[in-house]
């Protein structure tokens, strides 16, 4: 869809709609609370008023909220909400043409002088056409051929043959600094010890809980678990070092919500032993690039293709000079699919671009499993954006490619 220009739009809230943004959505009310007080009162409920950018961004951030939500009203009338943004945005938009697909011109040539009558000669062309081309390398993908592209997109490590292989014999030494998995190993010991712990109202993780994550768990200093970072109230929302791991953990089945309580799964109480902290720490990592959604990390604008193409991005994480720092923005384009570059330049929007998009979807959660170290300046105890990274030596510990 084209962007219109700046013409503020306006959606119209009730009452229920309105309490259940700032109540229910977390993420939606930590980027959009502002918009959402300032709705102005009408005859018919709340009239919320923003730019087209605005709005489509705060559609991304409250599906990300949804998704996260159990069952039950809230989730009913925030998908309602959900469903007045888009039409609104619909609204103000114009469609753009599709573009037109080349396979007809292709078949056209490559049966160009054969006989439509021999079915035979016609499959063994195509046939033949195709595989060459599967395996020939190209040079948008750096190299790599249509095969290893499915190889590595659609089997990574989750399914046979798969082109990326995880080391599942790892020691707890080398992954005791490794943020992500500290934090959830602390999490999980925590429910453990206390033989299950009490939800709150909502369902989530009490205070005191959390509390105690907070005060043990391991937080780099990137944008969403930096360690300058204070929350004003320890509820599980505003705190993300407990919040990510308790949903990460729950959609790896090590969590689950019983009776008003959280408890650990006897999966859980497995991994949980030192010998297993290798098969625990490639669970989570699956499942966080797999399953978990990474943008709900940040409530930037969805951008499916970065973690669907994952796989091609380690790739060549893999390809840099081991123990030599590289420039993050140079990166990019190289580490980032190309229809992951082509679906950002989309946005038209000069904040983000594939170099922020790189740094905030790949960089920062690899740096969460230890698997890359990060560079940055600091300015008054402030971070600021990445100049530089490399991989860690837990990186090629942990995988290996094999195509």
């Amino acid at each position: 869809m084209d962007k219109p220009g700046l013409k503020l739009l306006d959606v119209l809230l009730s009452q229920r709609e309105r309490s259940a943004l700032l109540l229910s959505a977390p993420l939606t009310r930590r980027l959009y609370g502002a918009l959402i007080d300032e709705a102005q009162r009408c005859e018919k409920g709340w009239l919320v008023s923003s730019d087209w950018e605005r709005l489509c961004a705060m559609t991304d951030a409250l599906e990300k909220d949804i998704r996260c939500l159990s069952p039950g009203t809230d989730r009913d009338i925030l998908a309602g909400v959900v469903e007045k943004l888009i039409q609104c945005i619909r609204d103000a938009s114009q469609e753009k043409a599709a573009p037109k697909s080349d396979f007809p011109r292709r078949v056209d040539e490559a049966l160009r002088g054969k006989d439509p009558k021999n079915l035979k000669e016609i499959n063994e062309t195509l046939h033949h056409i195709s595989q060459a081309h599967n395996e020939q390398p190209i040079e948008e993908f750096g190299g790599l051929s249509p095969n290893q592209m499915k190889s590595l997109i659609y089997f990574g490590w989750w399914k046979k043959p798969e082109s990326i292989l995880l080391n599942r014999n790892l020691s707890p030494e080398e992954l005791v600094k490794v943020p992500f998995f500290h934090n959830c190993r602390l999490l999980l010991g925590l429910v453990q010890e206390a033989g299950g712990v009490k939800t709150t109202t909502r369902g989530n993780l009490n205070r005191e809980v959390v509390k105690q994550v907070f005060e043990k768990s391991i937080r780099p200093e990137g944008m969403f678990m930096s360690r300058f970072f204070q929350p004003r109230v320890l509820n599980e929302e505003n705190v993300t070092t407990a919040h990510f791991p308790r949903i990460v953990c729950g959609l790896a089945g090590l969590l689950k919500k019983r009776k008003g309580h959280f408890e650990i799964t006897r999966k859980a109480e497995n991994l949980l032993k030192n010998e297993n902290a290798g098969e625990l720490y490639a669970l989570l990592f699956g499942v966080y690039f797999r399953k978990f959604d990474i943008s709900y990390c940040d409530g930037l604008p969805e951008v499916e293709m970065i973690q669907y193409t994952f796989p091609y991005s380690i790739y060549w994480l893999s390809k840099f000079e081991e123990d030599e720092f590289v420039k993050a923005e140079k990166a990019a384009a190289s580490v980032l699919h190309p229809d992951s570059i082509r679906a950002i330049a989309s946005f038209d929007n000069s904040f983000i671009t594939p170099e922020f998009l790189f740094v905030v979807r790949i960089l920062e959660h690899m740096e969460a499993f230890g698997l890359v170290e990060i560079r940055r300046d600091q300015e008054s105890g402030i971070p600021v954006k990445p100049l530089s990274f490399r991989r860690t030596k837990l990186f090629d510990r942990f995988l290996t490619f094999d195509f």
